[in-house]
């Protein structure tokens, strides 16, 4: 069985995230746009889980909502319709300790 893990952030330039290199929307140009964001979700995860059994998503969660909500829905329709599994944890900002924490959302 063949696994892989992969750290992104939500939306690049909205907080730098150390480790953290790759973002699923370079910008969101329009936030109502929920077709764009789900396709550009699911194009990103079919990226990272062509060729393995299991994805960890490891998501570090940058703000806007809509964006979080999109990748969700992208990750249940993958999950619904490949035979590979994505399971997904959101990272959270804990601004007191100016660390992250996570929230295994999938899996």
């Amino acid at each position: 069985m063949k696994e892989r893990t992969i750290k992104l952030g939500l939306c690049k330039g909205r907080h730098n995230i150390q480790g953290v290199q790759e973002y699923i929307f370079e910008n969101i140009l329009d936030p109502t746009n929920l077709k764009y964001m789900h396709d550009k979700a699911l194009e990103t995860i079919n990226k990272y889980s062509s060729d393995v059994d299991y994805l960890y998503l490891y998501l570090y969660v940058t703000g806007l909502t809509v964006a979080t909500t999109s990748v969700i829905n992208a990750v249940l329709y993958h999950n619904r319709t490949y035979k590979n599994r994505v399971i997904l944890t959101l990272y959270h900002y804990n601004k007191d300790t100016d660390t992250y924490y996570p929230q295994q959302i999938l899996g």
